[in-house]
Parts: structure tokens; C-alpha cells; sequence
């Protein structure tokens, strides 16, 4: 019997009806509890919400809301759709907008939304207000105690609530920094960051993720462009650095090219890149610079032959996210999300022989590394001194930047660099310049060009490098 026949019946067609609305009661749904919307859930509203929430499984944070949008046309005041965009703006980063649709939530008792103090406290905390976030971290705490499964989430939220009281003792004892923004002839209204400088202070490399990159692709997760590298002289006479332009050579493609250092010499570029088939979940590779001033095809760092298949090297199937070596070349400090270590990205080191080959990597352990991300690593020309971005330590929130000195071969306990330098966004990417007294590193903060920006640092009365 054909559909339309069927539905041609008069009685069959009550007791389908029936049969439908007994079948979307018994559903978990999001809509109010009428048979117009239970109707539309079934259709139009129901097949948006499945798509948003996929796509919210698949980092498409963009392609979410735009999906949770359509189902607000079928269901206007939808608490749940709400708080869905809220924590998809907070992946995004638009702490505004994610407080906008925040403030849409209407019942914050409801079950399913259990973790609405925590998302707020996120918020609150991306946008600066540290003592309004460390409140709802606490109201958060308060509901979490006593109830089952609830062991992850309290001691993340324990360690939110850390981080706040940290990051008031911080903003109360500032350390004594300039911090200027390196303006429009470095950074762009997209996002900037990675600067490294060689030796003599002459070059520097960055990546960004401009509307010029080379591709011209943008990610579909966070809508912005792909990452290309780029290259700025400084004018000595001026004191300034030129405009950022495309580097020159082979190392930009259509696809993601982001910069990790250039060697103290000026004359190697390390470079993270990620080839399906061909990299693991990310490689570094390196580039020369010719003759002509321009930069070859990037080349694997470390090649697996079939007799070393044991052999444990630098690159390795997974993710690999910043370099850094000393003035001689010859040894490398390198971040590695691989199995074994602290946590999930810890800080590893390496050494090269006299024929040109690195050795086994080595884990820096405890005393670096935590339970937590350790993210971008750079290392001062002699190799004595280690900086690096860590979630871990004595953290304010997001990323800070941690100093590290070797002491009779062994590295001492990091130090924090403090406020301003780091904030409660994420602060990495540090580069010291050769004078021991100026650095440059990326961030986010407020009144920048946009997007994340690079900054200079005048270190000149920091406790820790006078």
C-alpha cells in the first residue's frame, strides 16, 4: 500500500497520529511541550539540532551555530539551543558573545545545563573579570560537592579557582615591563604570532593568518584563513621593524605553513608542517636560505630509514609544535604531544652529532613538564636559559610564559614572568632578543590590531633579568 494511500484512510490516520505523538513524547526533547513543535521536532527543528550538534563534535563551532540558529526560527526561547551557542562562542573565543547568549538562558536550574557557572566563569575570565569569574568558579564547586561522577569536573574547577586567586596576587604586584605593540607594519587585523628573531636582531619571522595567504583557504571549524609565514627587517637608523610580507621561497603553500624559529645564524628556518599521508599530526621541517635571499622547499628534520624503524626520533605520529636551538645549531628544544610524557604536550631535547644527525629525544621531565600543556619552547643562544608557555606551574589562567635557568646541569624550578606579561588569555611564543634586555612574544589582549597581536617587551627592570 502506497503512503498517500494510506494516509487516505481516516482511521489509519488517527491512529498514526496517535501513534506520533506518543512516540516524540517519549523523546528527551528540547521543545515545549505542544504537538505543533513536537511536529516540527520531528522535521526541520530536530534534523538542525542533530546537524549542530555533530558539528559541535567536530570542532565546527561556526557551522554549529549557524545550524542551532535555524532551530531558534522552530523553537524562539530554547534554554538548551542557547547555552549550545554560548559554549561554541567560548571555543571561538568570543567571550561577548558567548555572555550574550548566556544572558538568553532563562531556567540555569535546569539538569542539563548543570555546568552553566562554570561556562559563565570562562566567560567572565576571557574578558578580564577575573573576580566575577572566581565567584561562579566557587558557585560551580559548591554544586559539584556530593554529587556522583562528578570527579573530573571538580578538580578542574578547583584548579579554575586557583588560577584566579593566582591571577589576583599577580595583577596587585605587577613587575616593572613596557609593553608595546609592534603596530600595523608587523601585525595585521587577523591573527599574528610566532615571532622569532635572528642573532642580530636584523630578521624576524611570524605566522598569521591573513586574507593574502597564499592558498587563500579558510578552516571551516573557526572560519579564519589558512597560516602562512612571513618575514620583517629591522631599520636600525629608524628603530623600526618593515611591513610583514609573504616570506620569499618555496616555504608557503595552499595549505597550513606556520614558523616555529629561525636558527640564531639567520640562515635555517623550522617550520611546523602537516602533509596528509606524508607527516604525522604535525613534523618539523627546516628550510635554507639560498644565496639569492630566498628560502627552499621545506625538508623533514629527521628521516625514519627501514633499519632505525626502533630508533626513536624527533618527529614522531604525533603532534609537534614548537623548535628552538642553540647559537651552534646543535641542540634542539622541541614541544612533542608523543606517549610517556608529563602530560598531553611536554618539552623535549635533542642533540645533533658532528655528522649532522639528531640523537634520541629526551623528555625534560617533572621539573618542565606538568600534567598539563606545555605549548611553544625557546631556548637563549647558550642554551642556559628556557622559556616556555605552560598551563601548569604557578598559572593565572590560559597559557603563561615560565623561565627556566640551567643550574649545574640541571634546570631550576620555573619562574613566571608575571603581570602584564602574562594575563588571563593565552600569553607564548617568547623570543629574548640577543641583549638579553628585549622580547617578543604574542598575546591577546585588549586594543590590539586584532585578533591575536605581536609585542615587544622591555625586560630592562624585570626582577628576573636584572
Amino acid at each position: 500500500i502506497s503512503y498517500f494511500k494510506f494516509m487516505k484512510t481516516p482511521h489509519i490516520l488517527i491512529i498514526f497520529l496517535l501513534f506520533l505523538s506518543i512516540s516524540v513524547r517519549a523523546q528527551d526533547t528540547i521543545y515545549e511541550k505542544t504537538f505543533k513543535n513536537k511536529m516540527l521536532e520531528m522535521s526541520g527543528g530536530k534534523s538542525h539540532l542533530l546537524m549542530g550538534n555533530e558539528a559541535f563534535r567536530l570542532g565546527d563551532y561556526k557551522g554549529a551555530i549557524a545550524h542551532y540558529k535555524d532551530v531558534l526560527e522552530f523553537s524562539t526561547e530554547n534554554d538548551k539551543v542557547y547555552f549550545k551557542m554560548a559554549q561554541c562562542n567560548l571555543e571561538l573565543k568570543r567571550y561577548k558573545k558567548c555572555l550574550d547568549d548566556l544572558n538568553k538562558v532563562g531556567d540555569k536550574s535546569d539538569v542539563k545545563l548543570h555546568n552553566f557557572p562554570f561556562v559563565l566563569g570562562n566567560a567572565l575570565l576571557g574578558t578580564g573579570n577575573v573576580d566575577k569569574a572566581l565567584e561562579s568558579y566557587l558557585t560551580f564547586e559548591s554544586s559539584l560537592i556530593g554529587r556522583a561522577s562528578t570527579d573530573f569536573e571538580l578538580i578542574r574547577v578547583q584548579r579554575y579557582i586557583a588560577n584566579c586567586r593566582r591571577a589576583q596576587t599577580y595583577i596587585d604586584n605587577p613587575v616593572d615591563v613596557t609593553i608595546t605593540n609592534l603596530g600595523e607594519e608587523v601585525n595585521s587585523e587577523f591573527d599574528d604570532y610566532s615571532p622569532s628573531v635572528s642573532l642580530d636582531g636584523k630578521t624576524m619571522i611570524l605566522t598569521s593568518r591573513r586574507n593574502d595567504t597564499k592558498g587563500g583557504m579558510i578552516h571551516p571549524g573557526d572560519g579564519k584563513y589558512f597560516e602562512d609565514v612571513y618575514i620583517s627587517t629591522y631599520n636600525e637608523s629608524s628603530e623600526t621593524w618593515s611591513e610583514s610580507t609573504p616570506i620569499p621561497g618555496k616555504i608557503n603553500t595552499s595549505g597550513f605553513d606556520a614558523s616555529l624559529c629561525i636558527a640564531p645564524d639567520g640562515q635555517t628556518i623550522y617550520l611546523y608542517v602537516n602533509i596528509k599521508g606524508l607527516t604525522g599530526s604535525g613534523d618539523i621541517w627546516s628550510s635554507k636560505l639560498s644565496s639569492k635571499g630566498k628560502w627552499s622547499s621545506p625538508k623533514p628534520l629527521d628521516e625514519k630509514k627501514v633499519w632505525e624503524v626502533k630508533k626513536e626520533i624527533v618527529n614522531s605520529d604525533y603532534f609537534e609544535s614548537s623548535a628552538t636551538v642553540t647559537a651552534d645549531g646543535n641542540m634542539m628544544y622541541f614541544v612533542s604531544e608523543r606517549p610517556g610524557g608529563e602530560g598531553n604536550g611536554d618539552v623535549y631535547f635533542v642533540e645533533r652529532d658532528e655528522e649532522g644527525v639528531w640523537g634520541a629525544p629526551e623528555n625534560l621531565g617533572d621539573v618542565i613538564n606538568t600534567e598539563l600543556d606545555e605549548i611553544s619552547v625557546y631556548v637563549t643562544p647558550d642554551g642556559r636559559t628556557l622559556f616556555f608557555s605552560s598551563k601548569g606551574h604557578d598559572n593565572m589562567g590560559g597559557l603563561d610564559i615560565f623561565v627556566s635557568k640551567m643550574v649545574g646541569g640541571i634546570w631550576a624550578e620555573p619562574k613566571s614572568l608575571g603581570y602584564p606579561i602574562n594575563t588571563v588569555k593565552d600569553d607564548l611564543h617568547f623570543s629574548l632578543a640577543a641583549d638579553g634586555k628585549k622580547a617578543y612574544y604574542s598575546s591577546e589582549v585588549e586594543g590590539g590590531n586584532g585578533g591575536r597581536d605581536i609585542y615587544q617587551i622591555d625586560l630592562s627592570n624585570h626582577p628576573l633579568f636584572k
